[in-house]
């Protein structure tokens, strides 16, 4: 979506009476801790692009945004953010997530690059913006593009507090999250 087409997306989401929350929003209310607000949206945006910092940010208005961060990719120059962009965006409110080190795709890799790729991208977004980092994005998606039934599950069951690998998962015994 280019910034101009984006720019007026958070006031139509106002005037249509939605409210932004955040992922950890959702599972605390998954988990009966807190109600949610009529009509709650979360905006995500994956893989941490330098544009999330320069075009989305500024204009969130407001809002929080959860931003999938592929660690590896941070100071990688390029098109990807910088940590200092990272800790400003966390410091004014918007949260981060785990995304992976490399983009890795959890379901076809072995155990130590599960654990591995779950480890060293949680680490370092906790010590750049100084909070917990409770949830991966799964690069994969879709729920997971490969691996076996196992595979996804230690990958649901390893990934922090909650991992979002499946949109129906609240409908679904065969695609589970944990909150």
């Amino acid at each position: 979506m280019l910034s101009a087409d984006f720019d007026g997306q958070p006031t139509y989401l106002d005037c249509a009476g939605y409210t932004a929350i955040s992922v950890a929003d959702m599972f605390e209310a998954i988990a009966g801790r807190r109600a949610l607000p009529p009509h709650p949206v979360i905006l995500t945006f994956d893989d941490g692009y330098t544009n999330h910092y320069t075009q989305v940010f500024p204009m969130l208005h407001g809002y929080v945004g959860s931003f999938a961060i592929v660690t590896g990719f941070v100071e990688g120059g390029g098109p990807y953010v910088t940590w200092a962009q990272v800790r400003e965006m966390s410091d004014a409110g918007m949260e981060m997530l785990a995304h992976t080190v490399s983009h890795a795709d959890l379901g076809a890799s072995n155990d130590v690059t599960v654990v591995d790729q779950l480890t060293r991208s949680r680490q370092p977004l906790a010590e750049a913006t100084g909070r917990d980092i409770d949830f991966l994005v799964d690069p994969s998606g879709e729920p997971f593009r490969s691996g076996s039934v196992e595979r996804q599950q230690q990958v649901v069951e390893d990934a922090f507090h909650g991992v979002r690998v499946c949109p129906e998962a609240a409908k679904s015994s065969s695609c589970r999250r944990r909150a």
